[in-house]
């Protein structure tokens, strides 16, 4: 019978045969290439065909509008009206009002919501609304 081989010894003898106990990487891959001029008046689209499809599926097609909003948060609502003031008239941007709060948009953006929860027109500030 032969002697058990230590942990040491068959580390060693994988670390010093690693093809014996590889295999190499085999991918089997299938595909069609189809281009638009390679069927080109060989197929008729009928426009019904079409129209009905698009009619079943323009849940798919059609998006409510969305805006990205941003909020910045003042401590008071004279703060607030102060910054509104200064955006209005021009003396500030929004950029420059994120940056006194030592913010960044990233900090204050809520993302891209609906028209029906924000309905403004683009590119406008609200102004101060009570935190609810």
């Amino acid at each position: 019978m032969l002697p058990q081989p230590t942990e040491e010894e068959l580390r060693a003898y994988y670390d010093a045969h690693p093809d014996q106990f590889t295999a190499p990487e085999v991918r089997q891959v299938s595909y069609a290439w189809l281009t638009p001029e390679m069927i080109q008046g060989k197929m008729t689209v009928d426009d019904q065909e079409v129209r009905a499809l698009y009619d079943e599926r323009i849940g798919q097609f059609v998006q409510e509008e969305r805006r990205l909003v941003e909020r910045l948060v003042y401590p008071s609502e004279e703060e607030a009206q102060a910054a509104k003031a200064r955006l209005d008239s021009g003396a500030a941007s929004f950029e420059d009002l994120v940056a006194e709060r030592g913010l960044q948009l990233s900090d204050i953006d809520l993302g891209m919501c609906p028209r029906r929860t924000w309905a403004m027109r683009r590119t406008r500030s609200s102004g101060p609304r009570r935190a609810t």
